[in-house]
C-alpha cells in the first residue's frame, strides 16, 4: 500500500497505483486529466464516488420531514448548567 493510504479506506490497489502516478504530475496536468476522465465516465453512465455520496445524501434528506412538518417546540429546549468554578454566584 502506498504511503498516506490506509488499507481500510476502501481504495483498490489499482487506484492507489494510479493515484501515485497522477500525484507526480503538475497541477494543471492533473486538472486536465481529471476533467477528461470525468467526461469519459459520465458519457458512459458512470458516477464518481463523490456523486454517489451526494445522491445518497439527497435521497436521505428527501425522506426526512421538512421543518414545516416537524412542528414547533414549545418551552425550554435545553437546560444550561453552570459550573461553580467558572460561574459567578449572580448568574
Amino acid at each position: 500500500m502506498a504511503r498516506g493510504w490506509q488499507d481500510d479506506c476502501g481504495i483498490s490497489a489499482e487506484a492507489v497505483e494510479i493515484l501515485g502516478w497522477v500525484e507526480a504530475l503538475p497541477l494543471e496536468a492533473r486538472r486536465e486529466l481529471a476533467a477528461t476522465v470525468e467526461m469519459l465516465c459520465r458519457a458512459q453512465g458512470y458516477v464518481s464516488l463523490n456523486d454517489e455520496v451526494v445522491l445518497l445524501d439527497q435521497k436521505r434528506r428527501a425522506r426526512l420531514p421538512t421543518r414545516a412538518r416537524r412542528g414547533r417546540r414549545e418551552g425550554q429546549v435545553a437546560q444550561i448548567i453552570r459550573h461553580p468554578r467558572w460561574s459567578s454566584p449572580d448568574e
